[in-house]
Order: structure tokens, then sequence, then C-alpha cells
């Protein structure tokens, strides 16, 4: 049942975080705040208390999920008859991270699910990433018309490296790193997501 929840735009699907391991709950909603500033969709968020049958459990993160729709990600929805023209160029999400249902180096699928994605759908968007990546891979990396520029939205990439560089997140780019595609369009960088260990809140470098 599609609802608005603590004033965030109605939907069905809706993520409770405890956020563990960080104590201020604050790092997910700073660096969120500093994409949307930027004028990029980043998931909303309120803080709330939950009791669970009566009892406390703590404060969380009430946060919407990513996912398209007209609040959310801003791409087409797809079908399993998108298979083909113009159609089969969009939309997509998916992310860069560890799991088993992956179109190969990582890239896990969002949506469209694993278990709705066609063959037809699969192979395009896999075709356009390794594209992108190959390009990237040349000395004529930065030209004009054969280079990155025909293959991604700039200005996403930069807002997108700019919040987690700030942010100083250990998991920026090898981890919990979202793309997105819309119809006919460029690929682009985002939506920005878990900043649990940022901000000095982590080991690793």
């Amino acid at each position: 049942r599609t609802v608005s929840l603590l004033g965030m735009p109605p939907e069905n699907d809706w993520i409770l975080l405890s956020a563990y391991i960080d104590k201020t709950l604050l790092r997910n909603p700073f660096a969120h705040y500093l994409s949307q500033r930027a004028g990029r969709y980043a998931c909303r968020w309120n803080f709330c208390e939950v009791v669970l049958n009566g009892d406390y459990q703590g404060v969380y993160l009430l946060m919407e999920s990513i996912k398209p729709d007209n609040y959310r990600v801003p791409i087409r929805k797809m079908s399993a008859g998108d298979t083909a023209g113009e159609s089969v160029t969009g939309g997509y999400i998916y992310e860069v991270a560890q799991g088993t249902e992956t179109f190969g180096l990582r890239r896990c699928y969002k949506y469209p699910k694993a278990s709705d994605i066609t063959p037809h759908q699969i192979k395009y968007i896999r075709a356009y990433d390794d594209g992108f990546r190959a390009v990237m891979q040349k000395s004529t990396y930065a030209d004009p018309v054969t280079g990155y520029f025909a293959w991604i939205d700039e200005s996403s990439f930069i807002d997108e490296i700019m919040v987690q560089e700030a942010c100083k997140n250990s998991d920026a780019y090898g981890w919990s790193s979202y793309f997105h595609k819309d119809r006919l369009g460029k690929l682009k960088a985002g939506p920005v997501w878990d900043f649990d260990q940022a901000l000095s809140n982590s080991t690793w470098n």
C-alpha cells in the first residue's frame, strides 16, 4: 500500500536503518543532504523511535529505498517487453558491490531485479557498461567525441565524487556505488548510499 510516512512522498517501499556502525546516526543524512544540495536525488530520511511488540528498540533512520518512481530515481520503469529499440535503453539501476546476481565485475542488478530482467536487457546494460569502461582504458578517454562524454553524464559523476571525497567514504567506488541510466540517456552516477563508515569512522584509508 502506498503511504506517506513522516512527511515524505508516498510510496510502498521503505527502509528502517539501524546504522549500527555509526553511533551518531548522522553520516548517511549528511551525505544525502550534500547530494541533494547539488541538485541530485538522494534518499530522504527521518529519525524515528522504534517500538516492536511493546519493546523499545531505539532510534532508527526511516529512509526511502532506491527504486524508480516519480519521487525517487528519475528513470523510466521497464517491463519484460522492453527488449529492443529505444525501449531497451532504460531505465536501469545497478550497484557496484559484492553479490552473486551480477552482469560481471560486481555489477549487481537493482532495477530491473535479477529475477525480472530479460536476457536482452542484460545484454544491453552489460554492453553499455563494458563499452564505457573500455573507453576509460584508452589514451583517448577524454576525446570530446569518442571519449567518456559520449557515455556518461559528466556532472553527475563530478557531484558523486565530490560527496564521496568530502565525506572520506572508505566504501567509495568499490562498494555500495550506484549508477542509473534512463531511456535514451547517458549513464549517471548515484544515488549516493552507505556512509556509515565515512567521516573518520573506519579503519580503512
